[in-house]
């Protein structure tokens, strides 16, 4: 039985990284990590979602893009956001293997606004369902104030935290989840230079490292 086809021609629009659609699923179950690795290859092996590879021979200079059968997944593990495991036995040497999944049926099954963070989205997102009550006059009425002047605002990282994700993330394209903390902390730092805060706990906040008291 041959578990894949090769594709075509190979649109990046058309497909993200398993990185990404593990991050995705990781999120729409509050953090849940044994279930989202089950949960990526429950998906794949029913179809719910298709997988794909990109195919890079550096010894022999080729690429060859496959798109998977169902079969395929079920020796297939996903230990974290980085890593697939299960498939060696299909490698040939001087072979590295990128995995992908559609996009259309990601985005059908995990939204990308629907897993974002509180401070990935969009400001006015947060209260776009709600309707507030108004008299004739336009005004709104006095409970409604209320309510709205009650609300806590929206809290928001500061704006080094961005610069600190976004510089990881250039550093561990892959994902960082494996990296000690100090090793991803010392890196970081570095790669920053003068743009680098202070204290070492800016940046372990910013990555997820340490927890704010």
């Amino acid at each position: 039985m041959k578990l894949w086809r090769p594709l075509k021609a190979w649109v990046p629009s058309e497909w993200v990284t398993v990185h990404e659609a593990w991050s995705r699923i990781f999120a729409s179950l509050s953090n849940n990590m044994p279930l989202t690795r089950r949960d990526l290859k429950a998906d794949l092996l029913a179809g719910r979602l298709v997988g794909a590879a990109r195919v890079v021979n550096k010894k022999k200079g080729t690429e060859q893009c496959i798109v998977f059968e169902r079969e395929f997944w079920k020796p297939v593990e996903f230990p974290y956001a980085w890593n697939v495991t299960g498939y060696d036995k299909h490698c040939r040497e001087g072979e590295e293997w990128h995995f992908f999944v559609r996009r259309r049926k990601l985005d059908k099954r995990y939204p990308a606004a629907a897993n974002a963070m509180p401070s990935e989205r969009p400001a006015d997102s947060l209260f776009k369902e709600i309707t507030i009550p108004r008299l004739r006059s336009g005004r709104p009425t006095d409970v409604a104030a209320r309510v709205v002047s009650l609300a806590p605002p929206p809290r928001r990282d500061p704006p080094i935290y961005s610069k600190i994700r976004r510089k990881a993330r250039e550093l561990y394209p892959q994902g960082y989840d494996h990296e000690k903390t100090n090793v991803l902390v010392d890196g970081v730092s570095k790669a920053l230079g003068k743009d680098a805060p202070r204290h070492r706990y800016v940046i372990e906040r910013a990555l997820g490292r340490r927890r704010k008291r």
